[in-house]
């Protein structure tokens, strides 16, 4: 007869174990994200704004600043640059490294209703990304990691960022840093200051 309330008090002790460990966890996220460093900000007009940084933190603002309303990414990892081509259309990417290989896994997000939801793209051949530009809701550029897929670190997209192919042409190796006038100009640094212009 002790079994079952044995069997019955240990469940009850194991669920309420993991059911604080849940709490805790998401309560530890939640303070991070309250105390996270931004990376990147994006204006679409004097009101309407995005923000985005440590710990999958993206904030959004629809009065100039005044208040920042948080999002839900869906991921834990840095988020380095978000890009909007409108007030509903929006890309953030980002990433990490694997632990122990120092390998790195890009991250990015999609959204096509002004963040209330962010939907990750496929990417398991994109390393860490450090910058977008779109040009419309196909067409656009990333910076990031150098890969076997990019051997200079920057990657074009034709289908709104669901696909990625390395861009090759006249780029150093390493691009450290890029900013985009369009699709079709923009200018690229590398790690040693060498800028070129594509």
């Amino acid at each position: 007869m002790r079994t079952p309330t044995l069997i019955t008090a240990a469940a009850v002790l194991f669920s309420a174990f993991f059911s604080g460990v849940r709490s805790a966890s998401a309560a530890t996220l939640a303070d991070r994200r309250q105390d996270a460093e931004l990376s990147s900000v994006a204006l679409v007009d004097s009101s309407h704004a995005w923000a985005c940084g440590d710990h999958g933190t993206v904030l959004h603002t629809v009065d100039g600043g005044a208040t920042w309303v948080p999002q839900a990414s869906g991921v834990d990892c840095r988020l380095h640059c978000v890009h909007f081509i409108d007030a509903r259309n929006g890309w953030i990417v980002g990433g990490g490294y694997d632990p122990y290989v120092h390998r790195s896994r890009g991250v990015v997000l999609r959204t096509g209703d002004g963040g209330a939801t962010w939907q990750p793209e496929p990417t398991a051949l994109v390393p860490l990304l450090r910058r977008i530009h779109m040009d419309n809701l196909r067409e656009g550029w990333a910076v990031g990691d150098v890969s076997p897929l990019s051997t200079n670190g920057v990657f074009f997209t034709r289908d709104g960022g669901k696909t990625w192919s390395g861009a090759g042409g006249q780029l150093p190796a390493g691009v450290a840093a890029a900013d985009f006038l369009s699709s079709a100009e923009a200018v690229c640094a590398d790690g040693r200051g060498r800028v070129v212009r594509m």
